[in-house]
């Protein structure tokens, strides 16, 4: 299977581990080495450190990679990180589909890839940013609406009690 080959929608990945799997997959495949940094609980690496660190030495790019579970969230320390490497013109992003990494990969051989790459970053960490950060609680007027909730004049129904 061509490693840029869309893939059918029971075999997407669903969790942090399979969107892992399928980049690094696909990054090695295309000759890149993969560095792994993830932490599974509190240790002593920094706080926000990416999972991932993915190297082409033939063609001398670098690109961070903070992992996620598709529709997940970063962190504020993992979204700060990030842009730090971006304000340094380093290549890095969140991910939470191959497709992502895709076509950041078909970008860089071009003329001005790496302005380009390094414009796609921004804009997929300023997505990911608007989803909100893990842990914290969205503003009053970002939350979803509940699917039982009422579509009326957005007061609580309340219910007499006998």
């Amino acid at each position: 299977m061509c490693p840029c080959a869309p893939v059918a929608p029971h075999l997407q990945p669903r969790s942090e581990a399979e969107v892992a799997f399928a980049c690094d997959d696909f990054m090695a495949r295309a000759g890149w080495i993969v560095e792994r940094y993830e932490q599974r609980r509190a240790s002593h690496i920094t706080e926000g450190l990416p999972d991932r660190r993915y190297v082409h030495m033939a063609r001398g790019f670098r690109v961070w990679v903070e992992l996620k579970k598709p529709g997940g969230q970063m962190t504020r320390q993992q979204h700060a990180w990030l842009g730090v490497e971006l304000m340094a013109g380093a290549l890095a992003l969140p991910v939470d589909d191959v497709a992502q990494l895709l076509h950041l990969v078909n970008l860089l051989p071009k003329l001005y890839g790496h302005a380009d790459a390094l414009s796609y970053c921004r804009s997929v960490t300023a997505l990911f940013a608007e989803r909100g950060y893990r842990g914290e609680r969205l503003p009053e007027g970002a939350r979803k609406r509940r699917s039982g909730a009422s579509k009326g004049s957005g007061q609580r129904q309340r219910t007499r009690r006998a």
